[in-house]
């Protein structure tokens, strides 16, 4: 997300690499007013993949429960990704 802010607040930044569920997540969010009026998509570069690394008897994400995970620093695209807004 801070790709996000960085295109849309400083000065002679006019392109970055985005999640777009990211971008998504700001609209939703509404981070930033109409960043979808000033926000454009050029390319898909590749999908983003999550890796969950965990104790043995962990066998699959159900299996978490209610288990303290960790997913990175606040608004960062790994917290972004793992957050119930989805």
């Amino acid at each position: 997300m801070q790709n996000i802010a960085d295109i849309l607040c400083l000065r002679g930044v006019g392109i970055g690499i985005v999640q777009s569920d990211a971008l998504a997540y700001v609209e939703q969010q509404k981070l930033y007013p109409n960043v979808q009026h000033r926000v454009a998509s050029i390319a898909k570069l590749f999908e983003q993949e999550v890796h969950v690394l965990a104790r043995k008897d962990i066998a699959a994400l159900p299996d978490l429960g209610h288990h303290k995970v960790h997913v990175d620093v606040r608004n960062s695209g790994t917290a972004m990704m793992a957050s119930p807004w989805r």
